[in-house]
């Protein structure tokens, strides 16, 4: 559903690089068109990512839906004449960062 309404947002109009916040109901994304290369290596550092869309603010499903997610995680969308681009930050508790076996 998130690939659909990303693909018909970039087809409807202008758009919108900026932090959007999905808890403060900021769900309609308009990922800019960039161009340039990018090497999928798990580092977000071209400059590519800095000017994309953020998303952000997410909720849980479980145990409580709809209440904000424990964990933070950042979303990165934009497009190029080829590729639908996304990258994702996730952040996990400190508990989870000492063991690397319980993620």
């Amino acid at each position: 559903m998130l690939l659909v309404t990303l693909l018909l947002a970039a087809a409807l109009g202008p758009t919108d690089p900026g932090v959007h916040s999905g808890r403060a109901g900021q769900t309609l994304v308009r990922p800019p068109h960039l161009t340039g290369t990018i090497v999928v290596d798990g580092v977000l550092d071209e400059l590519q990512w800095r000017q994309a869309s953020m998303l952000t603010g997410f909720s849980q499903f479980t145990p409580v839906d709809g209440v904000a997610a424990v964990d933070s995680t950042e979303v990165f969308v934009w497009y190029s004449n080829t590729h639908l681009h996304i990258g994702i930050r996730a952040f996990a508790l400190n508990q989870f960062k000492t063991d690397p076996k319980r993620i």
